[in-house]
């Protein structure tokens, strides 16, 4: 089970030393955002909130989804780096697990400055510098499928047409002990898929599981009929 809550309220947000109480989503170019390109704020500002301890069983696993911050982000939990992240449109995900205390500070650095290695480099619109997207705590079994996977849900569903048939690729990537991977479609059938461990010895452990599946008969789709 996955149990997902949102993360949004009592942030403080400081930008230039001077802290203030905000809340999520946010940009600091809300106001100086119309003035044009040379005028409006760009560089970095930090977000920060603190939080207690977050009851969960043995074995869970906790993780923090960001819906969109911009450009780019570094985020430390307790003083320690979780991760970085560039690109201002996309979600991303760090697991916080063990970086949990029974009193946490989350901090967030975000940076809008101009750069060469985040896209767009140029536009005819605002680059808003800020956690301008929704923010989510999510807690999850030991087992489950990977968070962390360029901030999708690990698993890939891949058609290839076949006469009238089809077949199916199936992909997932998974965090945990994982035993067995068992695909069921509806009026198809089920597959188990294999199972391939990425990297040994690395804690949690991460399986690749891959298999595939044949649909006699399609009803193709063009989107008109």
């Amino acid at each position: 089970m996955r149990r997902v809550s949102h993360f949004n309220e009592d942030w403080t947000f400081i930008k230039e030393g001077v802290p203030e109480a905000v809340g999520l989503p946010h940009t600091w170019n809300a106001v100086d955002g119309s003035t044009g390109p040379s005028l409006y704020y760009r560089g970095e500002c930090l977000y920060k909130k603190e939080f207690a301890a977050i009851p969960i069983a043995a074995g869970e696993q906790v993780y923090m989804e960001f819906r969109g911050v911009n450009s780019s982000a570094r985020v430390l939990l307790n003083g320690e780096e979780l991760g970085h992240h560039d690109g201002g449109y996309s979600t991303f995900r760090f697991r916080l697990t063990d970086a949990l205390k029974e009193n946490n500070l989350l901090e967030v650095y975000v940076d809008n400055a101009p750069n060469d290695y985040v896209y767009p480099q140029k536009a005819d619109f605002t680059f808003y510098g800020g956690i301008y997207r929704d923010v989510y705590l999510i807690v999850t079994d030991e087992t489950h499928f990977d968070l962390e996977d360029h901030g999708g849900e690990g698993f890939y569903v891949t058609p290839h047409l076949c006469g009238e048939g089809a077949s199916i690729t199936l992909e997932a990537y998974l965090v945990g002990d994982a035993e067995k991977v068992v695909v069921s479609v509806d009026g198809v059938g089920e597959t188990r898929l294999s199972l391939t461990e990425l990297k040994e010895g690395s804690r949690p452990t991460k399986f690749l599981a891959q298999g595939s599946l044949m649909i006699p008969k399609v009803h193709r789709w063009d989107g008109l009929e």
